[in-house]
């Protein structure tokens, strides 16, 4: 379900509306605590104290807490990520480093799991994580049908499959050491867009 802050609809940042379910005021338990990302996730976001609060207040009762893209910043505020690992969008890494240096921000890895926060660097790497919580739930044979479903990369449906990390980040065969070949590519993309990574530290 979808919430929001006063429990009206949003309009993303390329127009699209999305429903709320309920309010901070009338959210029920939460089991998984999704927090996405969105065009105020790195700065504006930030300062709604009462954002950082519900996500500090659900989170702490939560069986998992998750993020996508940008959605790392609101976890690190809310003190989630204080000593762990985490990964967020390659363009937000070193502010994400400056700003919370408590935490390993891990630059080559799509998802990273510490405990029972797991933290994405956006895009597809959002459903590799949440094929991951669903595996954790429910096993992996559902979790490996919901990837053959959607022919995730990787997967036994996947035309195209390159095996980069084996499908996704399973409980069983989830590492850090991500392919080589995937890494130099991504760090080189990483690079050309953001040069001022060049000099981030790992």
């Amino acid at each position: 379900f979808n919430i929001t802050e006063d429990g009206r609809p949003i309009t993303t940042a390329t127009g699209v509306q999305l429903q709320a379910d309920y309010s901070f005021a009338n959210a029920p338990q939460i089991d998984v605590l999704v927090v996405p990302s969105g065009s105020g996730s790195s700065n504006k976001d930030l300062v709604n104290s009462a954002r950082i609060n519900f996500v500090k207040e659900r989170g702490m009762k939560a069986q998992w807490v998750t993020s996508y893209c940008g959605g790392a910043f609101t976890l690190g505020l809310a003190g989630f990520l204080d000593g762990k690992r985490a990964t967020t969008y390659p363009g937000y890494m070193k502010q994400m480093q400056e700003m919370f240096p408590n935490t390993k921000v891990d630059r080559q890895a799509r998802i990273a799991v510490d405990g029972n926060v797991v933290s994405t660097q956006g895009g597809i790497a959002a459903f590799e994580a949440a094929l991951y919580v669903v595996e954790a739930y429910f096993g992996k044979q559902l979790a490996d049908d919901i990837a053959n479903t959607m022919i995730y990369p990787g997967s036994a449906a996947d035309p195209w499959n390159r095996n980069l990390q084996k499908g996704y980040a399973s409980l069983d065969q989830f590492k850090t050491a991500i392919d080589p070949v995937y890494i130099g590519s991504q760090k080189a993309w990483e690079e050309k867009r953001f040069p001022e990574m060049k000099n981030f530290a790992k």
